[in-house]
C-alpha cells in the first residue's frame, strides 16, 4: 500500500505546475504544457486550501450539499465521542465512507470567510474564479488562453507559492527559483 499525505499531494501538483510553467516560459507553449500548468495549479491550490481548512477544523473540509450536512455532522459527532479524528473514525468503521470534500470554489469561499481578506482579497478571489473557469473548460470542453488569462494564472501561481511559504509547519521547502515576466513587470520567486 502507498500513502501520500494531503501536503505531499499538493506539493506534487505544485511541482508539476512549476515544471509546466518553466517550459512555457522557455518558449515551449504547447497545449500539453498549458493544460498541465492549469490543471496542476488548480489541483495544488485546491489541495493547499483543503489543508488550510483542515487546520481550521476538519469538519470544514467536507461538502454540505443536499442532505450531506447531516451525514457529515453525524459522523463528526460520533468521531468526537470516540475521541478520534473524522478520518480515523471513518477508516476504522466498517462500511463507513468518507463524505465528499468541498469543491475548489467552496474551499476558497470558506477560507475567504476565515481569513477576512487577509490572504483572500477580492482580486485573488476573482483570479481563482477565472482559474476555475479555465480549468473547467480544459477538462470538459475547449479553451483559448489569451495573454490576460496567462497573467491571471501566473498571479495565482505566485499567490500559491506565497500561501505555501507562509505555512512553515507543513514541513516542506519549495526549492525552485522562477522569474515570471508579464504586464511589463518581472516577478522573481525564490523559495
Amino acid at each position: 500500500m502507498y500513502k501520500i499525505s494531503l501536503v505531499e499531494n499538493a506539493i506534487t501538483a505544485y511541482g508539476s505546475a512549476l515544471d509546466a510553467l518553466l517550459k512555457i516560459l522557455d518558449g515551449e507553449g504547447s497545449y500539453i504544457n498549458y493544460r498541465s500548468y492549469v490543471l496542476n495549479l488548480h489541483s495544488a491550490l485546491e489541495l493547499f486550501f483543503k489543508k488550510m481548512l483542515l487546520n481550521q477544523n476538519e469538519f470544514m473540509l467536507f461538502s454540505f450539499e443536499g442532505n450531506n450536512y447531516s451525514k457529515v455532522l453525524e459522523k463528526y459527532i460520533n468521531s468526537k465521542k470516540a475521541n478520534k479524528t473524522l478520518f480515523q473514525y471513518i477508516t476504522e468503521t466498517r462500511g463507513a465512507k468518507l463524505p465528499n470534500t468541498v469543491t475548489f470554489v467552496d474551499a476558497y469561499s470558506r477560507l475567504t470567510y476565515f481569513y477576512n481578506e487577509e490572504i483572500f482579497d477580492p482580486k485573488f478571489v476573482e483570479n481563482l474564479s477565472r482559474l476555475n473557469e479555465i480549468r473547467n473548460n480544459i477538462t470538459h470542453f475547449e479553451i483559448e488562453i489569451p495573454d490576460e488569462d496567462f497573467v491571471i494564472l501566473n498571479e495565482c501561481f505566485l499567490k500559491c507559492s506565497e500561501i505555501y511559504s507562509e505555512q512553515a509547519e507543513w514541513g516542506y521547502v519549495l526549492d525552485k527559483q522562477v522569474e515570471i515576466k508579464f504586464s511589463r513587470k518581472t516577478y522573481l520567486f525564490v523559495n
